[in-house]
């Protein structure tokens, strides 16, 4: 038993369309390969082309060969879209990928390093990591204007999380000793 698929737009299979794209989709496929995929999403790309230029130019168009005409510059736009992403997307990958060859993600040296923590330093920063943004303004109204500002951002958010105002001094140096 085997299963055939029944074309959504008849209008495109088997048509000269269908023909016309599988040509230039050949020739061109290398342009957008990693961004379209294989050549079946690049003809579902070109059966989606038909459909927009039926939908758009279909009742003003009564010719044929102006129909097949404007079809193919429309795919020819989307062919040249989607490869010049492919391009600025491969660019940029291959640019980053050289940059940061061999480095570990800031993320991942930050989480690996608070993981030796205490509970207490934990519950703080996840208290201003969660903290609406109204509490957090409040808390750098501290910072504004005073010598000692960060002390007294570190010892309310330490106050607000319920641990004694003591223990700020003690959390903080640990803070700064796993940053260092």
């Amino acid at each position: 038993m085997t299963i055939t698929r029944k074309p959504l737009i008849p209008d495109f299979f088997n048509s000269v369309y269908q023909g016309y794209a599988t040509n230039y989709i050949n020739k061109n496929m290398w342009r957008m390969r990693s961004c379209v995929g294989d050549f079946d999403d690049a003809m579902s790309l070109a059966c989606l082309c038909f459909y927009d230029c039926r939908k758009r130019y279909g009742n003003k168009v009564s010719n044929q060969a102006h129909f097949m005409s404007l079809y193919k510059r429309n795919l020819a736009c989307w062919i040249t879209e989607c490869a010049n992403y492919d391009t600025k997307f491969t660019d940029t990958l291959q640019q980053y990928q050289s940059t940061y060859k061999d480095e570990v993600a800031p993320e991942a040296t930050l989480s690996a390093a608070l993981g030796e923590a205490s509970s207490e330093l934990k519950l703080v920063l996840q208290m201003i990591i969660d903290a609406p943004a109204e509490v957090l303004s409040v808390f750098r109204g501290d910072l504004n204007g005073k010598k000692r500002g960060i002390d007294l951002f570190f010892l309310r958010a330490v106050t607000t999380c319920g641990i004694p105002a003591g223990h700020a001094g003690k959390l903080q140096s640990e803070l700064l000793n796993i940053l260092s």
